[in-house]
């Protein structure tokens, strides 16, 4: 970018959240930053929100839905 080969771009995902005030692509005017949360709309984060609790209770019932489990090594016994 620096080169002025790179006309936008786009980014929500930093090692660091937020990322530093100095952070050097923070000098670039073709350069949208936003937080990681920037894609969701109303609906999707009211959908993201009942799905959570849904699977916390499904979790503690017993029938939470396996595809549903990252780290299926994970003992919680």
């Amino acid at each position: 970018m620096a080169e002025g080969r790179v006309i936008a771009a786009g980014l929500d995902v930093f090692d660091d959240e937020p990322p530093a005030q100095d952070h050097p692509l923070l000098d670039f005017d073709q350069v949208v930053l936003t937080p990681h949360i920037a894609g969701p709309t109303q609906q999707a984060a009211e959908r993201m929100a009942v799905s959570s609790i849904q699977n916390t209770l499904d979790f503690f019932a017993g029938r939470l839905n396996s595809d549903l489990i990252v780290n299926k090594d994970f003992r919680h016994d």
